[in-house]
C-alpha cells in the first residue's frame, strides 16, 4: 500500500504526463494546421469549347497557337487551339504551360484519342513551378486541361457589386480562401413597360446607352477570380423591334464548330434567331450527324438540309469544314455556286448529291430582308425607368 507521500509524487508525475500529452496534442493540431496551410491550392480549367486560341482550322500550323486565361497562358508550338473541339499538339511541337499567379504543383490532361502515345502524361504531379514543357512525339487531342497552383498571394479579394439603375442582394462578397474567386449574384431591374433586362456584369460601367455590349460580359452564376479588391457593373439590355414589318438586312450565322454536341450525335434541326435548318438523311441510311474532329455537321449523299426564315432570305453563305468531300450540292430554288446561295425566298432545300461520301457543313450564314427581323439592342448600366412604353 503506498504511503501518502509516494501518492502525492504519483498524482504529481501523472498531471505532469497529462500535461505533456496536452502539449504533445496542441503541437500536432499546430503542425497539421501548418501543413495544410502551406499545401493549399487552387485549380483552374481549360476548355476548349470556351477557351479558345486564335487558330480553327485543324492542321500543321507552325506558327502555334496559345490561350490565356486567369494568368496562365497554354502554348502549342506546332498545333491549334481555337477548333472548339479540342487542343491540338502536332507531332514533334511542344505544349508550354507559364503562369503569373503562383507555381504549378500539378497538371491534369483528358485526351479525345485513346490511341495517343506521345510523351506527353496523363498528369504530372509534383511539380513546383511557374514554367512548363513537354514535347508531343505523335499527335495529341485533349479536350480538357486542369491546372493545380499554389497561389502567389494569400489575400483574400472582396468584390463589390454597383447594380446601377436595379438592385442585387448581395452588394460585396469576398473571397473564403485566396484564388478561390466569388460566385456572381443576379442583379434585377423593374422599369415598368420598358424592357430591360439584366445582361452580366462588367468591369467598367456603361454610361450612356449604346448598341455596343461591353466586350466582356460576366454571367450570373460565373465564378469570378479577382487579382485585387474590384467593383463591378451590372450593365442591362433592352431590344426595340425595327418600325413596321420591313427593317432592313439582318444577317446571322451558326458555326456548328462552337456547338456542345457530342461526337457522332444525330442532328436533326437547328434554331436561330432569325433562320432555322431542319437537317434530313432523305434517301440515305445514315442521318445528319455531328463531326466533333471535323466540328461540323455530316449530310450524307441523298441526305438534305432547309435553311428557312419568316423573311425573306436574300443570300446564304456555307462554310465547310477540314477535309471536305466533293459531293455537288443542288438546290430548289435560285442561283447556288461555290457555297453561296443568292435569290429570294423564305425556304432553300439544299440537297448533297452522289451516291457516297458527304458533305461536312460547318458555318451557316444567312442573310434576311423585311419582316420582323430588324430588332436593335441597347445597353445601359444605369437606364432612366418609368412607365411610358417604347
Amino acid at each position: 500500500m503506498m504511503t501518502n507521500l509516494q501518492s502525492s509524487a504519483f498524482v504529481a508525475k501523472t498531471t505532469q504526463l497529462l500535461s505533456s500529452v496536452a502539449r504533445l496534442r496542441l503541437l500536432l493540431v499546430m503542425l497539421l494546421t501548418l501543413t495544410a496551410s502551406t499545401a493549399w491550392g487552387a485549380d483552374i480549367t481549360f476548355t476548349p469549347s470556351s477557351d479558345k486560341g486564335s487558330v480553327t482550322t485543324n492542321g500543321t500550323t507552325a506558327t502555334g497557337d496559345q490561350v490565356t486565361k486567369s494568368g496562365f497562358t497554354i502554348t502549342s508550338s506546332n498545333g491549334v487551339m481555337g477548333n472548339g473541339s479540342n487542343y491540338r499538339v502536332y507531332t514533334n511541337g511542344t505544349l508550354s504551360i507559364t503562369s503569373t499567379v503562383g507555381n504549378i504543383t500539378a497538371i491534369s490532361f483528358t485526351f479525345s484519342s485513346d490511341d495517343y502515345t506521345g510523351s506527353l502524361n496523363e498528369s504530372y504531379t509534383g511539380l513546383s513551378t511557374a514554367s512548363w514543357s513537354a514535347s508531343a512525339t505523335s499527335q495529341a487531342r485533349i479536350t480538357n486541361i486542369t491546372i493545380t497552383y499554389t497561389p502567389t498571394s494569400t489575400t483574400k479579394h472582396t468584390v463589390t457589386f454597383n447594380p446601377g439603375s436595379g438592385s442585387v442582394a448581395d452588394t460585396e462578397l469576398t473571397e473564403t480562401s485566396a484564388g478561390a474567386g466569388v460566385t456572381l449574384p443576379p442583379a434585377t431591374i423593374d422599369c415598368g413597360d420598358v424592357a430591360w433586362t439584366f445582361a452580366g456584369w462588367a468591369e467598367a460601367s456603361v454610361d450612356t446607352e449604346t448598341e455596343e455590349a461591353p466586350s466582356t460580359l460576366y454571367e450570373a452564376g460565373d465564378t469570378y477570380k479577382p487579382t485585387s479588391n474590384i467593383t463591378l457593373y451590372a450593365v442591362y439590355k433592352r431590344t426595340e423591334e425595327g418600325e413596321g414589318s420591313g427593317g432592313g438586312d439582318v444577317t446571322e450565322s451558326v458555326d456548328f464548330s462552337t456547338k456542345s454536341y457530342s461526337d457522332g450525335q444525330e442532328v436533326s434541326s437547328y434554331e436561330g434567331t432569325n433562320f432555322s435548318v431542319t437537317f434530313d438523311k432523305g434517301t440515305n441510311s445514315n442521318a445528319p450527324k455531328y463531326y466533333n474532329s471535323g466540328t461540323a455537321i455530316r449530310v450524307y449523299a441523298g441526305g438534305y438540309f432547309i435553311v428557312s426564315s419568316e423573311a425573306t432570305i436574300t443570300k446564304i453563305v456555307l462554310t465547310f469544314g477540314s477535309s471536305d468531300k466533293t459531293n455537288t450540292i443542288t438546290t430548289n430554288i435560285d442561283t447556288y455556286s461555290n457555297g453561296t446561295w443568292t435569290g429570294s425566298a423564305t425556304s432553300v432545300k439544299f440537297t448533297i448529291g452522289g451516291t457516297k461520301d458527304h458533305r461536312r457543313i460547318q458555318a451557316i450564314e444567312v442573310t434576311t430582308s423585311g419582316g420582323g427581323s430588324s430588332s436593335t439592342t441597347y445597353y445601359h448600366s444605369t437606364p432612366e425607368c418609368s412607365t411610358e412604353t417604347l
